[in-house]
């Protein structure tokens, strides 16, 4: 299981199983952040390995493999609540990147945000801006498909769209190509 823009998500220590290896994938100064934190409160985590790497300027298939990743493992790959925070171009260096790293049978789910006329994306944008956080890549579904096909990502399941409080998303599940 690779997290790519983990951040301080907890699923990797809450959903440990035996035989499950994770690697969290995420900015240096954040994943330092959590080390440091998870270390102060002693948490086993002999499961999970942290991968330092800023999307933007690191290598992050090499990051990955340095980390232990086995590209001839299938593995699934999460990219949840991320993408709407890089840029463009980010976005598909690491799709790729992702899509180099995975063996056959791997899969990708990633969330993508769609739409930017609402009332309720507009105050969203606003709340993460005034965190430091500025929303950088609204896609329309169409524009998605398209890149997760530009970066060898083939869809296995049809794009759905759900609204929560805050977000409106597209989720795609996509197989190497």
């Amino acid at each position: 299981m690779v997290v790519a823009g983990a951040g301080y998500d907890g699923r990797a220590l809450c959903y440990a199983k035996p035989g499950v290896r994770w690697f969290e994938i995420d900015h240096p100064a954040t994943q330092a952040d959590k080390v440091a934190r998870i270390a102060r409160l002693a948490m086993p985590t002999p499961h999970l390995t942290f991968v330092a790497a800023d999307f933007a300027n690191d290598d992050v298939g090499g990051a990955l493999a340095r980390a232990g990743h086995d590209r001839e493992t299938p593995t699934l790959f999460l990219c949840e609540g991320a993408a709407v925070y890089l840029d463009l171009v980010v976005i598909v260096s690491l799709l790729r990147a992702l899509c180099a790293a995975a063996a056959a049978g791997s899969r990708l789910a990633i969330s993508v945000s769609t739409g930017t006329s609402s009332e309720r994306r507009q105050r969203f944008q606003a709340v993460v801006g005034a965190l430091g956080e500025p929303a950088s890549t609204v896609l329309t579904a169409a524009a998605a498909a398209g890149i997760l096909a530009s970066t060898g990502w083939q869809e296995l399941s049809p794009v759905t769209a759900r609204t929560t409080a805050s977000v409106r998303a597209g989720f795609l599940t996509i197989g190497p190509a």
